[in-house]
């Protein structure tokens, strides 16, 4: 496994330094090589290993960030996705609408110079804000 990962992290090189080759190619060597660091990083990281994922890295010229960082885009990418359905939304709570209009006034400060435009940008935000009764 060690000699796989070797030459997945130098085909890796070759193909990330040579413009010719395509995209899709690139990312089947990634996805290739996340799978295969992922499998090493759990058998050499765990309680009583003594720390040898990194030296592995170093003595093979691979960047632990970069290692590390496929392993998480391989953890993250197996991971099944949550999705909720729009009915199962709950409306935001009074802390999440405050933390969000605390976000604004710098940006709005500069851009709303007068008491006209401010009012004008008040009521056409009503207007877009405005639901139909069905939808509520």
């Amino acid at each position: 496994m060690v000699e796989q990962i070797g030459k997945l992290w130098w085909s890796h090189n070759k193909k990330n330094s040579s413009v010719k080759q395509s995209r899709e190619e690139l990312n089947r060597v990634r996805e290739s090589l996340a799978k295969l660091l992922h499998t090493y990083k759990t058998l050499l990281v765990g309680t009583g290993r003594d720390g040898r994922w990194a030296p592995l890295l170093k003595d093979r010229g691979t960047p632990v960030s970069t290692a590390n960082r496929y392993v998480k885009r391989h953890e993250d990418s197996s991971r099944p996705v949550e999705k909720k359905l729009l009915a199962e939304q709950l409306p935001p709570s009074a802390a999440e609408i405050t933390k969000k209009v605390k976000m604004l006034p710098p940006g709005l400060i500069r851009f709303l110079t007068t008491s006209e435009s401010t009012s004008r940008f008040m009521e056409v935000l009503g207007a877009a804000l405005q639901r139909p009764m069905s939808s509520v």
